[in-house]
């Protein structure tokens, strides 16, 4: 058989390489983030959700203190501008050449959504990994943090982000977005720091402040941050990495052939 016969018949591809498989799946994950988000944030502002200090009920403004709920926003916020983008191009798509879904989101947006995954992201390490198992050690509930409107808050909302995001391969994430990553807790650290620690109208509900030690806070906040850089650098690595992928394949200008009469017989 020759080398010539070798390339004939149907290529083989990864079954997410195919844009037409992987959008769908995209606009679902965004969709539950989405609509999880506006349904949970519209009844716990009325009715109060379990995201208080030890299970305390926190209800009307006071349901935007904690971190979990501003990094869903942020997030929704992002699913809900990825969900018009792809409107938007098949919208166009009727009206002009189709666009393939890679070349949907920019790179400024591809950014944006990458800040807001590390957010949502840090949700559940911090709930998963400090929260959680302090409940346990104080003889508490901590299985609590993963139930009611929580569920989807602390778990469904933050690993369906990061599933939509290994979907977003078409640009990869720049220098300077890696590091405004950063920004939204720093500028949360200090917000919950001037309530709890200067104001004191906020109760330590995350526990940050370790009883208002002022060196201990700051230890905590570099924690924290020390978290963050981790958390960007895994999420940077898979994503570039699917970034390069689909650059060097470009599945979609593979031609197929069938095998032609003679070469089966050969």
């Amino acid at each position: 058989m020759s080398k010539e016969d070798n390339t004939i018949g149907r290529a083989k591809r990864p079954y997410f390489k195919t844009p037409s498989r992987k959008e769908p799946f995209f606009v679902i994950l965004n969709l539950i983030i989405l609509i999880s988000t506006i349904v949970i944030t519209i009844i716990d502002i009325r009715y109060g959700t379990s995201g208080g200090q030890d299970g305390a009920s926190v209800s009307g403004w006071d349901y935007f203190r904690p971190f979990t709920t501003d990094s869903n926003i942020l997030m929704a916020i992002a699913a809900a501008l990825a969900l018009i983008k792809i409107v938007k191009r098949h919208i166009a798509n009727k009206q002009n050449e189709p666009t393939p879904f890679s070349k949907t989101f920019g790179p400024k947006f591809s950014n944006f959504y990458f800040l807001s995954v590390v957010s949502i992201s840090l949700t559940f390490v911090v709930v998963a990994l400090f929260l959680a198992p302090l409940r346990f050690m104080r003889g508490q509930d901590g299985i609590s943090m993963f139930m009611g409107d929580m569920f989807f808050f602390h778990l469904i909302n933050p690993i369906a982000a990061v599933c939509a995001l290994l979907f977003l391969d078409g640009v990869a994430i720049s220098r300077i977005g890696k590091v405004l990553c950063c920004v939204p807790m720093a500028l949360y650290s200090a917000v919950y720091g001037f309530h709890v620690l200067i104001l004191g109208d906020w109760e330590d509900f995350y526990n940050f402040t370790l009883g208002g030690n002022l060196l201990l806070t700051m230890a905590s906040v570099l924690v924290n941050m020390f978290i963050i850089c981790i958390l960007i650098k895994l999420l940077a690595r898979i994503y570039d990495k699917r970034v390069t992928d689909a650059v060097i394949y470009h599945y979609h200008r593979l031609k197929y052939k069938r095998p032609s009469q003679d070469s089966r017989h050969r």
